[in-house]
């Protein structure tokens, strides 16, 4: 699929189409699907009766371990109730299988090249250091992803850094992002008038630019640095 991004092509071969651009509504096949403790909030929690495919869901623990209220420990146990009931096998509890649900992700290769994953964190998309396309998206629309296997985006541009030199001494990758998100922001004020053309603002992460690092001109960022953001 010559002229199409990584992204492009990620969303045409999960939509079943040959070609897709920037600006086309897609709905993709579903490869994983991550839920935090936060999904099983009583605020966030349905009771789903069936998933699409348990071998496409993980289920981690990350940000209220360990609990610290009723409310976060009624989180953990419904979380642990949905695994029992559909035999999800990659769930990581409480105790030295957990972590940070997108270091989890990174860890245990469950980010793949050429596949789409999705998580209610607005930190997903740092499994795209494996050129995976993965963003966050509404607790509505992962629950319709656990149980339907399928998720909707608008194809959005592609910004491509090329970078070149090393970083100095006390600056981080974290830096080098900070300052490129400055400059480049989506946010009609933080960008120049022919850029905010380029790249208009959508209401939602789904539409929002993906960016394409070239690792040839900084080979210093190794991909736990490119995971930044």
């Amino acid at each position: 699929m010559p002229g199409m991004t990584i992204v492009e092509k990620i969303f045409a071969r999960n939509s079943g189409q040959e070609r897709v651009k920037p600006g086309d509504i897609v709905v993709v096949d579903v490869d994983l699907a991550v839920m935090l403790d936060m999904s099983f909030l009583a605020t966030e929690w349905r009771n789903i009766l069936r998933v699409h495919n348990p071998g496409k869901l993980a289920v981690v623990f990350d940000h209220m371990v360990p609990a610290a209220d009723t409310r976060s420990a009624e989180a953990h146990g419904y979380g642990r109730d949905f695994v029992r009931r559909f035999g999800i096998r990659r769930f990581h509890d409480v105790g030295p299988e957990q972590g940070i649900s997108h270091a989890v992700v990174a860890d245990r290769a469950y980010a793949l090249p050429g596949t789409v994953l999705v998580c209610s964190d607005s930190h997903t998309c740092a499994s795209g250091t494996f050129n995976c396309a993965a963003r966050g998206i509404g607790a509505p629309d992962l629950l319709a992803a656990v149980t339907t296997g399928k998720t909707w985006f608008r194809v959005g541009e592609t910004m491509r850094y090329e970078l070149s030199g090393v970083l100095r001494r006390g600056v981080s990758a974290k830096d080098l992002f900070l300052h490129l998100a400055g400059t480049w922001a989506t946010i009609p004020t933080r960008m120049s008038s022919s850029a905010a053309r380029r790249f208009p603002v959508s209401a939602s992460t789904r539409g929002a630019p993906w960016l394409r690092w070239v690792p040839s001109s900084a080979p210093n960022l190794q991909p736990s640095s490119r995971m930044t953001g």
